[in-house]
């Protein structure tokens, strides 16, 4: 094997290591050590911080004794603590002078002359007494003003010769991945929280539903709600990943209700009617548990309010067939003979309402019980009635409550 191939195949078991390391219990501990193994001379860890302001410190490795000394002063299970203003004089001015973005290597020297770094507080006070200055950093999460960073600093008078130059290349190749796989991991833990939420309405509904911030970020969605998404036309996912509807008039509603959850935090709903008929909307206040995230997930979401968006039909109108093509994956025309159905007619009155054969109609509601997972059209009916639930979540003579806003013209 080549030198260049063995590289590329070290690269290869380390990336490999990221996505594992992503889904840690501690999440990012296999991987620092990794790096701490394959660059020595630096103490690694994962920092989160608002703004200025540091708010906890995991997985670290790399200690030695004098550092280990400052971290347990300065720490409680990971959060750090007793760190004054003037100490963050560091990081302020480090804000002043870069922006950096999710995915962005950054590295002190580039930032700082050397006489600045040490002059600063926060050196005089926690970094030097540690035994550790410069640092190379990569971040890879941010939600709002709170972001995650990987952060690796050089031990100052160890056996060991630090390289930074080294691990900033490494780090701007790993980079893409450790922020794919930050996400995925984030994912699965939400997705897995989610389902134990709402157990029996998430996963036996299925309801389409979208997680939103207090500022209309999609956070993520089910299945269904991403299927709605795909097809474009009730809501879709605007720049900086902010969620719209198709009407400007329905999303400032839409916000409306957020900004009154923000504020009460009682679930409210809104109706809307499109080209494809009438949906509800519920949106309500989303709680999952943070004690399965990742500990830098913890210190970036649970300050951060979010809000659940499911979608369905209210009272006596009809399901929108929309809707019963993103929840049971229906084709079109498989989703307008199952909403004739359920409203009564047979199928003869549906082959003369849509111009198509009998002997096609029953193949398609054959292909819509399968699909729906009944074997008669009662059975349909009550399976059908879950999309009920959203509206019969509340009164439905509240005007207030459920303002029905009229289709764009």
């Amino acid at each position: 094997m080549s030198t260049t191939q063995a590289q590329l195949a070290e690269l290869s078991d380390l990336i490999g290591t990221v996505y594992d390391s992503a889904l840690e219990t501690r999440q990012w501990q296999s991987l620092l050590a990794e790096l701490n193994t394959r660059f020595p001379g630096f103490l690694g860890a994962v920092y989160t911080q608002e703004g200025e302001k540091f708010i906890g410190m995991y997985s670290p490795d790399g200690f030695n004794t004098d550092s280990r000394a400052v971290y347990d002063r300065h720490t409680d299970d990971g959060k750090v603590r007793d760190i004054s203003d003037d100490q963050n004089d560091h990081r302020r001015e480090l804000l002043r002078r870069i922006d950096p973005r999710i995915g962005d290597v950054y590295y002190s020297r580039d930032i700082f002359t050397d006489a600045e770094f040490r002059d600063s507080t926060s050196y005089k006070t926690v970094l030097a007494p540690a035994g550790i200055g410069h640092w190379v950093s990569l971040k890879f999460a941010q939600s709002g003003p709170r972001e995650a960073v990987f952060i690796f600093f050089e031990i100052e008078n160890g056996a060991d010769t630090p390289d930074p130059d080294g691990l900033k290349a490494l780090f701007e190749l790993l980079s893409p991945h450790v922020v794919r796989a930050t996400r995925i991991a984030r994912a699965l833990r939400m997705a897995r929280q989610a389902s134990e939420t709402f157990q029996g309405f998430l996963d036996a509904i299925a309801l389409p539903m979208l997680v939103t911030d207090k500022d209309a970020r999609l956070v993520f969605s089910n299945a269904a709600g991403r299927r709605l998404l795909e097809r474009d036309v009730l809501f879709r996912s605007g720049p900086d990943g902010i969620l719209q509807m198709i009407d400007a008039g329905n999303t400032r509603a839409m916000r409306a209700r957020i900004a009154g959850l923000e504020r009460n935090q009682v679930p409210t709903g809104l109706r809307i009617e499109n080209l494809e008929g009438t949906v509800s909307l519920c949106i309500a206040p989303f709680h999952p548990s943070m004690a399965d995230a990742a500990e830098a997930d913890r210190d970036l979401f649970d300050a951060r309010r979010m809000y659940a968006i499911f979608v369905g039909s209210h009272g006596d109108e009809p399901v929108n067939p929309g809707l019963l093509r993103d929840v049971f994956e229906l084709s079109p025309r498989e989703a307008e003979v199952c909403s004739a159905l359920v409203v009564g007619h047979s199928p003869s009155e549906i082959a003369s309402l849509t111009g198509r054969a009998e002997k096609t109609i029953r193949n398609q509601i054959q292909a819509v019980y399968e699909k729906v997972g009944v074997n008669s059209a009662q059975a349909l009916g009550e399976a059908l009635a879950v999309f009920k639930t959203v509206g019969a979540i509340f009164n439905v003579e509240d005007k207030h409550m459920f303002e029905l806003r009229q289709r764009p013209h």
